[in-house]
């Protein structure tokens, strides 16, 4: 058995996913890891199996993993059996998509600030889980906050996710997805050969992001945006225990 199957079946067998062999536009069209999520693991796909892609054709020899149950897999023609005949449609399972709606918020700027993060996976419009993060400091300034919400944001994913992180705070949206690029080539400072304010808090958000893969997004502050507008509440309540009592 070849070391590519060999390991594959491991990795099988070690998650409980089943093993089989695909019919795709031939009959040699061979994939192996259909999950009980419907998640491919794609040893030898060209792309993952959710998005009913074609498996690369000859990847394995047939019978490389004799013994274990075979599944079916639906490709362009729909779901097919190992015989080759069409069988009943069936939509593949999608993956939902996760965001991260953060805030930050200052009294005083600086002051007690606070940060807050409310974490959604959703389903088209439907949410299908929700998070929400929040805490705050007592002297501290509202660029800073922001910046720990996004950090917070990614820090608290526990695997490598894809995430879109919407925000209201344009020192974070184009620090990150520009500025921060020359900073790193000029050792951490500014064009005008300056230290970067906040350094340790956006070497601490590139660090954070490299695990995953994430798209930025910015939206206009309080103006009813619904998951800004609770992101900007539970920055508030993450400010609420550092504000002074009158």
């Amino acid at each position: 058995m070849k070391r590519g199957a060999m390991f594959a079946q491991l990795v099988a067998r070690h998650f409980k996913f089943r093993l089989f062999e695909a019919v795709g536009r031939n009959e040699k069209d061979l994939c192996v890891g259909y999950g009980r999520h419907d998640v491919a693991l794609s040893f030898y796909c060209e792309a993952p199996v959710w998005n009913r892609s074609i498996c690369r054709q000859n990847a394995l020899p047939r019978g490389a993993f004799p013994g274990l149950p075979l599944s079916r897999i639906s490709d362009r023609r729909g779901l097919h059996r190992l015989d080759g005949r069409a069988g009943p449609r069936q939509t593949p399972a999608v993956m939902a998509e996760l965001f991260a709606f953060t805030d930050g918020a200052c009294s005083g700027n600086p002051g007690p600030g606070g940060w807050g993060v409310l974490l959604q996976a959703k389903d088209g419009e439907s949410v299908v889980k929700e998070r929400e993060l929040s805490g705050g400091e007592s002297g501290t300034t509202n660029n800073r906050m922001e910046l720990l919400a996004a950090i917070n944001a990614l820090e608290s994913l526990s695997r490598p996710s894809r995430i879109t992180i919407v925000t209201d705070s344009a020192y974070v949206k184009n620090g990150v997805t520009g500025w921060i690029h020359g900073w790193k080539r000029n050792g951490w400072k500014t064009a005008a050969k300056k230290p970067v304010k906040n350094v340790e808090l956006w070497q601490r958000l590139d660090e954070a992001q490299k695990r995953h893969d994430v798209s930025w997004e910015w939206v206009k502050g309080h103006a009813g945006h619904p998951e800004n507008e609770r992101a900007d509440e539970l920055a508030r309540a993450g400010m609420a225990p550092f504000k002074p009592s009158k």
